[in-house]
């Protein structure tokens, strides 16, 4: 069972089953992660939940019945991903340092995967529409330089 971030910030639960190294703080110093409690068949998984648990907090910001603000659509699309961009960054790093046929074909099969996914967020025209319908009163909005630079 894992939490994720729906867009009005509350946890919403979803059920997937994937290594706690992916979910749990790490008890090393600095939050390094124990590379040695990965096994290779916890990849996938890993990948398979952090998709199923970004669509869901992506879903829950595009369909939001409440109209757009800068809160309920950039700063929790900003917080969404976290399980995915976890895995990603532990997998990658593990490929650019030390890997083996195993982890050249999960490369091989999740590079795609992540393309598309991330794909199905940028062309996803619900959400398109709150972010534009917030870029067409961007002056209007009283956001600082950053804030408005995100949107």
């Amino acid at each position: 069972m894992l939490l994720v971030l729906d867009s009005n910030y509350f946890y919403e639960e979803v059920n997937l089953t994937i290594s706690p190294v992916f979910t749990e703080k790490s008890p090393l110093d600095f939050g390094l992660v124990d590379y040695s409690k990965i096994k290779t068949s916890d990849w996938a998984p890993g990948f398979d939940a952090g998709f199923e648990a970004h669509k869901a907090e992506i879903d829950a910001i595009a369909q939001n019945p409440e109209p757009a603000t800068f809160d309920n659509t950039m700063v929790a699309l900003e917080k969404s991903g976290r399980l995915l961009t976890k895995v990603a960054y532990l997998f990658w790093n593990l490929t650019s340092a030390d890997t083996n046929d195993d982890i050249h074909k999960l490369e091989e099969e999740y590079i795609p995967k992540v393309s598309a996914h991330f794909d199905s967020i940028t062309f996803n025209s619900s959400l398109f529409a709150r972010i534009d319908s917030l870029y067409s009163q961007l002056d209007s909005l009283g956001l600082d330089p950053e804030s408005h630079y995100l949107v």
